[in-house]
C-alpha cells in the first residue's frame, strides 16, 4: 500500500493524472519510477487487441524496470512479473521514452506476442526477456547498446537492426528464430556467445565484415557449436564505401542479396555438394 501511495503521490507531484494506478488487475508497478497499463481495443474482425505500455513516472517520463525470475519449463517458461496472469493477452508492447531499460525475464512465454515498440532511450535489455514468446516484429534495436543472455530466444522476429554501439552478443540472443531471413552484424561487434544464432533456418543470411582478415572466423567459428548455420555465414569487406565479396562489387548489402547469388563461401561438404550438381556450376568451395 506504501509504494501504492507514494507513486500516487508522483503523478499528482507532476500535475496531473497521467498514469493509470495499481489498484486494479490492468495496471502494475513494474520497478523505479515505472507503472505498467494493459489497455484493451479492437481490431477490424472485431478481436480484442492488449496493448502493453510501460510509462516512466519519473523526471522527463524517466523510469527503471525490475527483473524477474522466470517459472516453468522449456518451451513453456513464463514471467513471474506482476502482469504473469495477464500475459496472455498481451499483442503489443509499448516502451514509453525515458524508460532505459527491460527487465529480465520481463515477458518470457508470452505466446501471443506480435509487435514491440523500443523509444530511443532504452539502451539495455535484460536477460531472457522475451524467452519463448511469439514476438514478430520490433520497430528497431540500433539504440539497445547491451542485449543480455537468450533475450529473444524462441521467437518469431524476421529481421533486426542491431546498434552500431553493440559490442557483444551473448548467448542464445537470437536463437531458435527460423524465421529469421537475415541480420547485419555491427563493426563494433567483438564477441558471438554460443549458440547466439542456433538454429536460423535454411534461407537465413548472416552478414559479416571481414575487416581486419579473419574478424568473422574469429567471432563466429572460433568454437565448437558456436550457434552459427556456418554455410550462410556471408563475408564482405568495405572498400571506398563499396562492399566487396571476392572479385564482386556492391553498393550495399541488399544489392549483394539481390543479386546472381553463388558467391557466397561455402563452408559445410553437403552445401558444396549441393551447388555442384546436378548442373556443374562452378563455386569456389572452401570445406570446414
Amino acid at each position: 500500500m506504501k509504494n501504492k501511495v507514494l507513486i500516487l503521490s508522483l503523478i499528482i507531484a507532476q500535475g496531473a493524472f497521467a498514469y493509470c494506478t495499481p489498484d486494479n488487475d490492468t495496471c502494475f508497478e513494474c520497478g523505479t519510477n515505472c507503472i505498467a497499463e494493459l489497455t484493451y481495443s479492437k481490431n477490424e474482425s472485431g478481436d480484442d487487441v492488449g496493448t502493453f505500455t510501460v510509462y516512466g513516472t519519473g523526471e522527463n517520463g524517466s523510469g527503471l524496470m525490475d527483473g524477474y525470475l522466470p517459472t516453468g519449463s522449456e518451451p513453456n517458461r513464463t514471467t513471474t512479473a506482476p502482469w504473469k496472469d495477464k500475459l496472455q493477452d498481451i499483442n503489443n508492447i509499448v516502451i514509453s521514452d525515458g524508460i532505459t531499460n527491460i527487465g529480465g525475464y520481463a515477458f518470457t512465454g508470452g505466446k501471443n506476442f506480435n509487435h514491440l515498440e523500443l523509444p530511443q532511450s532504452v539502451q539495455t535489455i535484460g536477460r531472457y526477456a522475451f524467452m519463448d514468446g511469439s514476438l514478430k516484429s520490433v520497430n528497431t534495436l540500433k539504440y539497445v547498446d547491451t542485449i543480455g543472455s537468450g533475450a529473444f530466444y524462441r521467437n518469431s522476429l524476421s529481421e533486426v537492426e542491431l546498434s552500431d554501439n553493440l559490442e557483444r552478443i551473448e548467448s542464445s540472443t537470437f536463437g531458435y528464430i527460423t524465421q529469421m531471413k537475415e541480420i547485419n552484424i555491427p563493426d563494433s561487434v567483438e564477441f558471438v556467445g554460443y549458440y547466439a544464432f542456433y538454429a536460423l533456418s535454411d534461407d537465413s543470411k548472416v552478414y559479416c565484415n571481414d575487416e581486419p582478415a579473419g574478424r568473422c572466423e574469429s567471432l563466429f567459428l572460433g568454437e565448437v557449436d558456436t550457434g552459427l548455420v556456418r554455410k550462410k555465414l556471408i563475408k564482405y569487406t568495405v572498400e571506398d564505401g563499396k562492399y566487396v565479396i571476392g572479385r564482386k562489387t556492391y553498393a550495399s548489402i541488399e544489392d549483394m542479396n539481390n543479386g546472381n547469388y553463388i558467391k557466397k563461401r561455402i563452408y559445410t561438404i553437403d552445401e558444396a555438394n549441393l551447388v555442384a550438381k546436378p548442373t556443374g556450376n562452378t563455386v569456389r568451395i572452401k570445406y570446414r
